[in-house]
């Protein structure tokens, strides 16, 4: 999203939220302060729910936990330091989890909407770089480079045609969905570039010269795209 419009598409949520807030005995001004303050948990959503495993319950309670600990604190911090009333004056719709996470999506679905309303319909090509997590850095890839995606019990390595490898906490099933075509699933284990299979076989494909075997159930669906290439 171009900084212009994302500026306006933040301030416009920023009035919304505020607005309803209003409704919870706050002024204009303090509902919209309110409103704020629930943006640095926005964008640590916004950052991190590409890296989440949906396979990995685990992982996502203690997520969704600290997101609302780190709300309820801000909330709480703003009450005491900047409103004339305690921190008690929180109102208690404030203290449901369930509410706080529907202001949290509320500010981020109809970006999620937008974003794929310009990207989501087309395929990996029109998007030139990925980011990502790797090994506590974000990196970005340009998609075209990606050679292929190899699934390693909890971790996946991303491997780009100049012989990088990249690993991260990004499954390969959400890869897969981000990537689209010309990316195949040739195993459970791998997601591989058609754009840079140098041959292949019933059995294999090759990316720079390494063999990547196809399995049984994606064996029909590969050898139909690399043939009607």
């Amino acid at each position: 999203m171009k900084s212009g419009y994302a500026v306006l598409y933040w301030s416009g949520m920023i009035v919304l939220v505020g607005l309803v807030l209003v409704s919870f005995s706050y002024s204009l001004v303090e509902a919209l302060f309110v409103s704020v303050s629930f943006l640095p948990c926005v964008l640590l959503v916004e950052y991190f729910y590409r890296q989440l495993s949906f396979r990995r319950l685990f992982d996502l309670v203690w997520f969704a936990f600290g997101v609302l600990f780190t709300q309820y604190l801000i909330l709480l911090l703003a009450h005491a330091l900047f409103f004339e009333s305690p921190a008690t004056r929180l109102p208690g719709v404030l203290l449901n989890p369930v509410f706080v996470w529907l202001v949290l999506f509320v500010y981020l679905a109809p970006l999620k909407l937008i974003e794929y309303y310009l990207t989501g319909k087309t395929e990996a090509d029109a998007k030139r770089f990925v980011e990502f997590i790797s090994d506590r850095k974000r990196i970005s890839v340009e998609v075209g480079r990606i050679a292929y995606i190899e699934s390693n019990d909890d971790e996946v390595w991303l491997h780009t045609d100049d012989g990088r490898a990249y690993r991260n906490k990004t499954n390969i099933s959400h890869w897969e969905r981000e990537l689209g075509r010309p990316f195949l699933r040739t195993h459970r284990s791998f997601l591989v570039n058609a754009g840079l299979i140098e041959r292949y076989d019933e059995a294999a494909v090759y990316v720079r010269g390494i063999r990547i075997d196809i399995s049984r159930k994606y064996r029909p669906a590969v050898m139909e795209y690399i043939k009607g290439r």
